[in-house]
C-alpha cells in the first residue's frame, strides 16, 4: 500500500493514506487507502484534480515495488519510515 500511495503521489501530487479504522481486524480494511477533496471545491476544480489521478491509475502496472529501511520505535514510528525502491 506504501508503494502504491508513493506512486499516486509522484505522478499526480495527490497525497492519500491509509485508511484508519481503528483496532479492527479485518483485512480488507486494513488495505484501503484514503483521497480527501476539500468541501466546497468548485465542480470545475474537482475535475481538474482527479484527470490526473485517472489517466494514472490506467498505467497501475508500473508500480515500483518498496523495501523499508528504517523506522522509529513508537505509535508515531511508521509516519517517520523510510523507505528504498526495490
Amino acid at each position: 500500500m506504501t508503494a502504491f500511495v508513493a506512486w499516486i503521489y509522484a505522478q499526480t501530487g495527490v497525497r492519500g493514506g491509509m485508511q484508519v479504522t481503528g483496532m479492527t481486524r479485518e483485512y480488507a480494511r486494513q488495505t484501503l487507502v484514503r483521497f480527501a477533496i476539500p468541501l466546497c471545491t468548485p465542480d470545475a476544480r474537482i475535475d481538474a484534480m482527479t484527470a490526473p489521478f485517472v489517466a494514472a491509475l490506467q498505467g497501475i502496472g508500473q508500480i515500483p515495488d518498496l523495501e523499508k529501511t528504517s523506522t522509529l520505535p513508537g505509535i508515531t514510528g511508521q509516519l517517520n519510515a523510510r523507505y528504498k525502491v526495490v
